[in-house]
């Protein structure tokens, strides 16, 4: 086979083999949400940005708004310290703010803060960094102005959700009152409302705790960032139905929903193992060479079968 036949298989094995390698790593989706736990590296510290909300029509609760910024965030950040540190003894958080409103019904907040001591950087180029703290759970009130901002499920969504629950298993003559109970899809019975109100923190990550190997995502090409998303939240259904003496039955649906959408970025193409995640110009090396490695062996393949060809030709030929 001439010489620039076989240049242009081997060129064209390996751009086949470049593509299934990048195909074979799934594009992310960066694009913001409302509700939304974004994790960022940003130099030499981690970058953490919290929007969540929370709807519920089981009861009213108080109308509130609250800022928390430089001038009185002492008490959040040592909340926040304490609960990143129970995961990671090494990390501090630094500059935090939050604010939140809620007319009663819709809760909604934003939190932010920095994130130090998880970035450790190695010869080369190279670097890694710590999420093992990404699950955290802030089990104080975080106080403000006389409100319990993060105890807002737990407190008052919660209870009233324990008191329905009770009052389901009490007979009563004047009427039959069926209450049936959903988490998310299942069915749950009301014996288990009582102890799920421990978990309604809003500020409660700790369904985060899977390995990041399992989290969905991967490189992208256009931001050339690397890319991983979760979910975090509750949602539960109260639907009730009465049949009165008159006969008439009333179905009414009570519901609580708090869902926020967890990404967590690193520069370039980067390696989740555990909680960990490498990133740096290194992590491409063993990649292209995996590439150029495979592109050989698939050259001196093609070059073999060429030769035992040409070979086994040659000997037709004399036999003729």
């Amino acid at each position: 086979m001439p010489l620039v036949r076989r240049v242009t298989r081997v060129k064209t094995l390996l751009i086949l083999i470049v593509a299934a390698l990048v195909a074979g790593l799934p594009n992310a989706a960066l694009a913001t949400s409302s509700n939304a736990y974004q994790i960022s590296v940003t130099g030499d510290h981690i970058s953490v940005g919290i929007s969540g909300s929370l709807f519920q029509n089981i009861t009213t609760t108080s109308p509130f708004n609250l800022t928390i910024d430089h001038s009185n965030s002492t008490a959040l950040t040592q909340d926040l310290n304490n609960s990143l540190r129970r995961l990671d003894s090494q990390v501090w958080v630094e500059s935090p703010s939050l604010t939140a409103s809620s007319n009663g019904t819709i809760l909604t907040y934003s939190l932010n803060f920095s994130v130090l001591g998880a970035i450790h950087s190695y010869f080369g180029g190279s670097a890694s960094a710590d999420f093992a703290w990404r699950s955290f759970k802030v089990q104080e009130g975080v106080m403000s102005n006389g409100v319990a901002f993060n105890l807002v499920g737990k407190s008052e969504v919660g209870q009233s959700l324990v008191t329905l629950a009770k009052n389901s298993l009490l007979p009563n003559p004047s009427r039959i009152e069926t209450v049936t109970f959903q988490m998310g899809r299942a069915q749950i019975s009301p014996l288990q409302i009582e102890q799920l109100v421990p978990n309604l923190n809003l500020l409660d990550f700790s369904s985060l705790s899977a390995s990041l190997d399992l989290w969905s995502g991967g490189f992208n090409t256009d931001s050339q960032m690397t890319a991983w998303t979760s979910h975090v939240g509750f949602d539960i259904l109260a639907k009730i139905s009465i049949n009165e003496a008159t006969g008439e039955t009333v179905t009414t649906t009570e519901e609580a929903i708090y869902s926020v959408g967890a990404t967590l970025t690193a520069p370039g193409f980067a390696s989740p193992k555990g909680n960990l995640v490498y990133f740096g110009s290194n992590l491409l090396e063993p990649v292209f060479a995996s590439v150029i490695i495979v592109a050989f062996a698939a050259w001196a393949l093609t070059a073999l079968a060429d030769r035992r060809l040409t070979r086994s030709r040659r000997l037709g030929k004399r036999r003729k």
